[in-house]
């Protein structure tokens, strides 16, 4: 029996399509861990938190504009997915939006005056210098991950039965950020 010529043509682009859906498969399986669930939460109640900076008409920059950095430390490619989110919403209290996605030593490089800043992976090694940030110039830290605001992240959320807020009371103080006091009253307070 004589195979048909073009037999490796089909077999290869056969292996090409079920090499596609496993990588699809293996993304939605992925996109089911708790880490991402976690920070597709922390990106929902982030808006909020800024929100409750009593002072955050202040934090306009020049161009009007609240400047938002969300920081990665090796994946960019979710960083800008989580500033995608916070593009389509747009304004907060009306005020516009410039969302920026950075590695945490572009921090420094930053002149721009910032209004808040969103962590989005866990385990960042350069943690301490953005807690370092936000606490010298008084812009709203969040980090969705477990343990991040122990170590000084003015928010974050918790996860109990609901998902609340959770807000560093020593950071907050230290870096003079005001937050409303019903947020206070709803949120997880650590201290």
């Amino acid at each position: 029996m004589k195979l048909p010529t073009n037999l490796h043509k089909v077999s290869f682009g056969l292996f090409l399509c079920l090499l596609l859906q496993l990588m699809c498969c293996l993304e939605l399986m992925a996109s089911d861990s708790p880490e991402l669930r976690r920070l597709r939460a922390g990106m929902d109640l982030f808006p909020s938190f800024l929100a409750a900076d009593t002072q955050i008409r202040q934090k306009k920059a020049e161009d009007g504009k609240l400047h938002i950095a969300l920081i990665y430390n090796d994946n960019p490619r979710r960083a800008e997915q989580q500033a995608e989110h916070l593009r389509q919403i747009g304004k907060i209290k009306n005020i516009p939006l410039k969302v920026q996605v950075m590695r945490p030593q572009d921090l420094r490089k930053n002149n721009e005056l910032l209004a808040g800043i969103f962590i989005t992976q866990p385990h960042l090694p350069q943690l301490p210098k953005v807690v370092h940030h936000g606490k010298t110039h008084s812009v709203i830290t969040f980090s969705p991950f477990n343990g991040d605001v122990a170590q000084g992240i003015s928010g974050g959320i918790s996860v109990t039965a609901r998902i609340l807020p959770k807000v560093n009371i020593p950071t907050v103080k230290a870096s003079g950020l005001r937050i409303k006091p019903f947020f206070l009253r709803i949120a997880s307070l650590y201290e």
